[in-house]
């Protein structure tokens, strides 16, 4: 004999038994239990809660990083997105619970910490990479005679002086205040010392002792250097200019308008590099930030699909 449909079924007036998840969250809404669609839809939620926040840490980094044109836009852009998933978050965890409702959190709380990682992060690299954009904006000059006259050479950012020249150590002067600020001018071996005019100096900051001796500022003794990369710390300047009239005094010389340098071997090549290292810096950053997100959503994975202790639910309420 067929049963009557309703055999089984909750007596009229009275609902079905709620679950554990109703009874440890009680007043909140509820998915159907998990079936494929469920499934596939916490699938795509994890998907998003890897990818969403590893591409905003990786374009806000990148764009603040490298200068880009772009960066603002990308960075108010990024930091929309994840206020906005911030709050859809926050809706969806006070509407329904459960383990959709962490998924939507742990994606709305890893954009945002990216978006905060990843302005950090850029603006650490952005000062790393100050010397290169300084020195790319400024006039390269080659095979300069160190004894004629700075005045056309102002917007020098790098000079490649002509070969033979050195720094002339026997006229260093040392300013003393907090620092010794070490200055020494820079010189033609045709001149052998004799010129007394000079408006290129090789400088550095605790390089040589308060009288000037002992200078070894920058590749001082690297006897194939004979260029200069510009020193542009405007604090420092002041001190430098002071050591230049002592020298003047001391060894009866004139500069009239000192321009200062680091002296190098290769100032083009150790520009390019820093260029290269704040790059590869950006990538490992991009690359550890995506480890650790991975293995985040991997373990929010393994406790949202972890089955719950009915028991130890009723005993919670």
């Amino acid at each position: 004999m067929a049963l009557p449909q309703s055999y089984g079924a909750a007596p009229a007036g009275l609902s079905a038994a709620p679950s554990a998840e109703q009874l440890r969250y009680p007043g909140k809404q509820f998915a159907p239990p998990s079936g494929p669609g469920t499934r596939l839809r916490r699938l795509g939620s994890a998907v998003a809660s890897f990818v969403v926040p590893c591409a905003i840490f990786a374009g806000v980094c990148g764009c603040v990083s490298l200068d880009a044109p772009s960066a603002s836009l990308v960075v108010i852009a990024a930091a929309a997105l994840a206020l906005a998933l911030v709050a859809f978050a926050a809706f969806t965890w006070r509407r329904r619970g459960g383990a959709d409702a962490g998924w939507q959190v742990l994606l709305g709380a890893g954009a945002f910490v990216a978006w905060v990682l990843a302005l950090s992060s850029g603006s650490v690299n952005r000062k790393a990479l100050q010397l290169f954009y300084d020195m790319t904006s400024m006039a390269t000059y080659v095979d300069i005679d160190p004894d004629a006259s700075g005045v056309n050479l102002m917007d020098a950012g790098r000079i490649l002086f002509e070969p033979g020249s050195y720094v002339d150590r026997a006229r260093a002067v040392g300013f003393r205040s907090s620092k010794t600020y070490c200055v020494a001018p820079i010189a033609s071996r045709r001149g052998a010392g004799a010129a007394t005019h000079h408006d290129f100096w090789a400088a550095g900051v605790d390089c040589c002792a308060g009288t000037g001796e002992n200078f070894t500022c920058g590749d001082v003794f690297n006897k194939r250097a004979y260029a200069g990369m510009r020193l542009l710390d405007s604090d420092r300047r002041p001190y430098y200019r002071l050591a230049v009239q002592e020298a003047e005094a001391q060894f009866g010389i004139r500069a009239d308008r000192p321009m200062f340098f680091e002296w190098r071997y290769d100032p083009v090549s150790e520009v390019a590099s820093v260029w290269d290292r704040v790059g590869h810096r950006v990538l490992m950053q991009v690359l550890g930030f995506s480890v650790v997100q991975f293995f985040v959503v991997a373990a929010c994975s393994v406790a949202f699909s972890r089955p719950k202790d009915k028991e130890e639910d009723l005993q919670e309420n």
